[in-house]
């Protein structure tokens, strides 16, 4: 693989040429996370959407094309239209919504045919309904996310973010850890044909200071053991994510964890984090 690239996937793709009407149930059901709970008559009117989607998507040319979705756009304009895809992977990241995959899957089929090697990645609880939920989402995806980039970063592999498109919120957090991670940004304003491309960030946050003083704390976290009020009051709270009375790892947590726990875990044997763990 040459370019690794990571784009979340809105619903653009089906939004953007339609009237009114669909346009106004579209965004009413784009959280519902299975087709058996949206109404049958607009199951019928959406699915006749990507039916004609599908139809017209290997007539239109480049330009048209994308002009339809602000996923595309981003990995068309990143290509500067040539398209070029053979050996680069593409990760789509889909919302835990029936709408969100819909659209994912109509985006990885059109780089498929192109020749890319395209995955998509559909974190459960990435939907807005849900606060709470949401929020355990970007917990749970950060690791996940942090893993298949470090499989990729090689010297010889580009990693890039492309935050064209997505829930809003998404981007954010992808902005925040694609600053530190990806090697490139790119976002595609309206109506330009070029993509604004930020580098990475020439800085390195020291996790190791907060992992040191937490660690009994964030590894009795991790592995889903209980937490004590006096264990976690000194926590900075952007390590901690509060659910009901339960304590996780927040996402900056998550990735804070990721980053330091190899260095942390190969330089000694650490004491047992609860009284049934003995050696």
């Amino acid at each position: 693989m040459n370019t690794f690239i990571l784009s979340p996937c809105g619903i653009s793709i089906l939004i953007n040429e339609v009237d009114s009407t669909l346009r106004k149930l579209l965004n009413e059901y784009a959280n519902e996370p299975e087709i058996n709970n949206v109404p049958k008559e607009v199951q019928k009117r959406i699915e006749q959407l990507v039916i004609n989607f599908e139809k017209k998507k290997n007539t239109m040319d480049i330009h048209n094309i994308r002009n339809l979705s602000a996923e595309l756009i981003g990995i068309i304009l990143y290509y500067n239209n040539q398209l070029e895809l053979k050996d680069d992977y593409h990760l789509i990241l889909s919302t835990d919504t029936w709408l969100g995959e819909v659209c994912a899957t109509l985006i990885q089929k059109w780089l498929l045919n192109k020749g890319a090697v395209c995955e998509i990645f559909r974190q459960q609880g990435l939907q807005t309904r849900n606060v709470q939920d949401f929020h355990y989402a970007l917990s749970e995806m950060a690791p996940k996310l942090f893993k298949r980039i470090n499989d990729f970063k090689t010297a010889k592999n580009r990693i890039i973010f492309n935050l064209t498109a997505g829930f809003k919120v998404v981007v954010g957090f992808l902005q925040s850890l694609g600053m530190l991670h990806a090697g490139e940004l790119i976002y595609v304003f309206e109506f330009t044909s070029h993509p604004i491309r930020m580098p990475k960030v020439p800085i390195n946050i020291s996790v190791t200071k907060y992992i040191r003083e937490y660690l009994q704390t964030f590894r009795k976290l991790i592995n889903g053991l209980e937490i004590s009020e006096p264990e976690i009051k000194n926590v900075p709270e952007t390590m901690i994510l509060k659910i009901g009375d339960e304590y996780l790892l927040s996402t900056w947590g998550n990735i804070f964890m990721t980053e330091a726990k190899n260095e942390r875990y190969t330089k000694k044997l650490l004491p047992p984090i609860c009284s049934k763990v003995q050696y």
